[in-house]
């Protein structure tokens, strides 16, 4: 690894100490969303983004790249592992998304430091995290830490578990929570744009003859 452990949640502080999130978010100006999602395999990471018009859902560009990881796999510092190449295909990108959403937390995650924020402080866009397993406390569809709101349970299937939806930064609570429901459709789980990106990122790698091509290996989730 090239940087220590120590060095890496340092970054992590100082990542956290410039994260806002505002009360209120003009989702009226919203007009263009990206998903963002990644696929693991070894040493490689399959980096996929999807970018639709909002709320039409039309598709305006889509890119996929595979790049080494820049480190291993450290829980609680995956941004770390996936975010470098995230941003790479980001700033390859023709067109600037309003929104981006990312498969993982924001700042529902134990050091308020997920994939969402990573990116959200480190582009000044606004960012949601999406997730499919909680990694903190829950009462009445809020999602907590230390007493303080730090994301909310969407429920976008019935019979389904819901999604832990947390701002990575740049945005407001309810404005992920509405984002998120416009772009979710039946039969999918996920927001649109994020179930592009992931099936494919994931098809990146099932051409390798690497992953089974399967909806519930997309949705398997760690502590990003």
């Amino acid at each position: 690894m090239k940087q220590s452990i120590s060095s890496l949640k340092e970054m992590q502080e100082h990542i956290v100490s410039d994260i806002n999130i505002p009360e209120e978010f003009p989702i009226q100006d919203v007009k263009l969303v990206a998903g963002f999602s990644t696929s693991c395999k070894g040493d490689k990471i399959t980096c996929s983004a999807i970018i639709v018009r909002f709320p039409s859902e039309e598709i305006i560009e889509k890119k996929t790249i595979l790049r080494k990881a820049p480190i291993n796999y450290v829980p609680g510092l995956e941004a770390f592992r996936d975010g470098p190449i995230i941003m790479e295909l980001y700033y390859s990108l023709e067109y600037t998304p309003d929104v981006i959403l990312l498969k993982g937390h924001g700042i529902a995650h134990p050091q308020m430091c997920g994939i969402a924020s990573f990116i959200g402080v480190e582009t000044q866009m606004p960012t949601i995290g999406i997730a499919v397993k909680p990694l903190t406390e829950i009462k009445d569809d809020i999602l907590l830490m230390d007493g303080k709101c730090v994301g909310v349970v969407v429920k976008t299937r019935e019979y389904s578990n819901p999604l832990y939806v947390s701002p990575g930064s740049n945005i407001s609570f309810n404005a992920c929570r509405e984002i998120i429901m416009k772009l979710t459709h039946y039969p999918h789980k996920l927001p649109e744009p994020l179930h592009l990106a992931t099936r494919m990122a994931k098809k990146g790698i099932v051409e390798k003859g690497e992953e089974k091509n399967n909806e519930e290996e997309f949705m398997s989730e760690v502590a990003r």
